[in-house]
């Protein structure tokens, strides 16, 4: 049997196909879903899920928001951001790694990020295998749009270490709009737009939806913006009311953290349905109570911003589309964030009045629900056999040359899985490696963009232009890359999964690469050009260099000595790079060319 699973952030979800319909698997409470927590006994036993959430023995025994922590590294801005809040320890481990730490009496106890994600997924495997009376072997697994290579490979490797065979690593996104697909909208062709705000990370993704075939046309988002952000913007009221009133800080009280954060998840549930909604907090911190009332229009003072900020990455999305919002035929909200009627509110203010909010999705369950299907189109069910799903990659991938030019492999947009192969030369003389930066983004300039990573392949020694290395950038169906270097003089390879050196783009990195890449258009354009053309003239003149090498025994001594000044002169000019018109480039060939190749032409046997 298997399964699909919505691993998220504060809840998981498991769903799975049978009989021709989807259905929606409960846990041991008679819930359909399942908190992703994770917390330890004093007889040290771990639980999971609602009596993980519930334990109250110890703050620091109970571990959750795992999702923000898998697949970054200790010193990541997001993850520094973010410790402050929470009840439990996250140390540093020696490889720079961050590993959570549960306090257990005079106990500590370490455990990975993975590691813990692997205990989740072991749950809910165990809890689908009881109530399907059969043995689960393979799932399909979602992640957020934006997850990076490191975090994805990271989720594979909790579900092997949970006893799953991983079908695919699906996005999100696109798991809502096979979830749309087969909700009875099989219409001849609409734009759809799934708008996705879980607990910890936001998804947009414009899909065009033809019967069973689901494209997707663009999409965005930020995995760092999500419910969570919203408790803990009630979190810090609530702290800084605390303080204001008291004069004292909570932040070092890692129980009153824990009585906070349900306090302010309460109340965000709360004012999705009512007016007001009352912290009342016994014996918060030394003693001392807390009450205090939050009415609905603090809040959404409080929230606005970072809900128009989910506008921002909804409207480059339909640009990134090529389409107009008038086009979009209707609107998927997924994720319980959804719920906030403010919202709902900016989302319909921000589309034309015939663009419609699909009610027929449950926003808890469209993922999971997804994510099912796409298990059984992969198992061989019968029924699911004619979907196609067509995804695309969200930034263009490429590597460093020279001069920090990008040299772009894989286009933006490009659906995968693909590959894309480009032979390069060594750039200079006798050198015995070549080291091949890989980065993302969309600027001209590697500096402007993000490394990915990085391949390194021991060369033969050779002057330059001699050394021939193909490059081949490979993305399979679950978003992972590798990158393979092949000598083709030696026929040696080397290959390598890459992996973010740091972690996924920030929400500010994110906008300013964008916005630069449309500011910036001239510059980048202009930038390409001159590129090129020095490309041109570095391998005129190193060729001229070269061949004059050959014949210099068989030319005046004077004459060779003039020739060779002037060229190297020239190999000297060009290594400034000068900021000069591409046209100057092409006039100093042609000069260049009058100068040398007569004499080059004279001598053509010599090689």
């Amino acid at each position: 049997m298997s399964i699909g699973i919505d691993l998220g952030t504060t809840f998981s979800c498991v769903a799975y196909y049978q009989n021709g319909q989807v259905n929606v698997l409960e846990n041991e409470n008679g819930c359909r879903t399942t908190p992703s927590v994770l917390a330890m006994t004093e007889d040290g036993d771990c639980l999971i899920g609602q009596h993980a959430k519930d334990v109250i023995t110890k703050a620091t025994s109970s571990l959750f928001d795992v999702k923000r922590i898998i697949g970054r590294r200790f010193d990541d801005v997001l993850l520094q951001r973010d410790m402050p809040l929470w009840p439990f320890r996250v140390e540093k481990d020696t490889d720079g790694t961050p590993y959570l730490q549960i306090q257990n009496d005079a106990k500590k106890v370490k455990f990975s990020a993975v590691t813990v994600s692997s205990l989740i997924l072991k749950c809910l495997k165990e809890n689908a295998e009881r109530k399907l009376g059969v043995e689960v072997k393979s799932a399909v697994i979602t992640v957020p749009a934006y997850f990076n290579a490191t975090q994805r490979r990271a989720t594979e490797e909790a579900a092997e270490m949970a006893g799953l065979k991983v079908l695919r690593i699906l996005n999100e996104p696109t798991a809502a709009a096979i979830a749309y697909s087969l909700k009875g909208q099989r219409f001849s062709r609409r734009n759809i737009l799934i708008y996705d705000l879980g607990g910890g990370t936001f998804d947009v993704a414009v899909v065009n939806v033809e019967g069973p075939r689901i494209t997707v046309k663009a999409k965005g988002g930020d995995t760092h913006l999500g419910g969570q952000d919203i408790d803990n913007i009630i979190m810090i009221k609530i702290i800084e009311e605390f303080k204001r009133r008291h004069g004292m800080d909570l932040k070092g009280n890692y129980r009153a953290l824990k009585r906070v954060r349900k306090s302010a998840e309460t109340a965000k549930i709360t004012l999705s349905a009512s007016n007001v909604a009352r912290i009342e907090l016994e014996c918060l911190h030394l003693g001392i109570d807390l009450t205090m009332k939050i009415t609905r229009s603090d809040y959404e003072s409080w929230i606005e911003n970072l809900l128009m900020a989910t506008v921002i990455h909804v409207e480059r999305a339909i640009r990134e589309a090529n389409l107009k919002k008038s086009q979009i035929n209707e609107i998927v909200l997924v994720g319980g964030s959804t719920r906030i009627p403010l919202l709902k509110k900016i989302i319909k203010a921000s589309f034309d009045a015939n663009t419609k909010i699909c009610e027929s999705i449950h926003p808890d369950e469209a993922v999971a629900y997804g994510a099912a299907v796409m298990a059984a189109v992969l198992t061989g069910v019968e029924e699911v056999q004619d979907m196609r799903l067509i995804d695309m990659i969200p930034m263009s991938i490429g590597i460093q040359c020279n001069r920090d030019y990008m040299s772009v492999l894989i286009k933006k947009g490009t659906v995968f899985p693909c590959f894309k192969k480009k032979t390069f030369i060594n750039s200079e003389d006798f050198q015995t490696l070549i080291n091949v930066p890989v980065y993302e983004g969309e600027r001209v300039l590697c500096s402007h963009n993000r490394q990915l990573g990085e391949i390194s392949l021991p060369i033969h020694p050779k002057k330059r232009g001699e050394s021939v290395v193909d490059i081949t950038l490979e993305v399979d169906h679950n978003g992972i890359l590798q990158a393979t270097a092949l000598d083709l003089n030696t026929k040696k390879a080397i290959t390598t999964t890459i992996v973010y050196d740091h972690c996924a783009f920030t929400q500010p990195e994110i906008d300013e690469i964008t916005s630069q890449s449309e500011e910036d258009r001239l510059f980048d354009e202009t930038f390409r050009l001159r590129y090129k053309q020095l490309q041109k003239s570095e391998d005129m003149a190193y060729d001229y260099k070269h061949r004059l090498e050959k014949i210099r025994g068989s030319v005046d001594r004077e004459k060779y000595s003039n020739l060779m000044e002037t060229v190297e002169r020239e190999i000297s000019w060009l290594s400034g790079f000068p900021k000069v018109p591409p046209s100057d480039y092409i006039h100093r060939r042609r000069t260049l060319r009058v100068k040398v190749y007569p004499t080059l032409f004279l001598n053509l046997s010599f090689y």
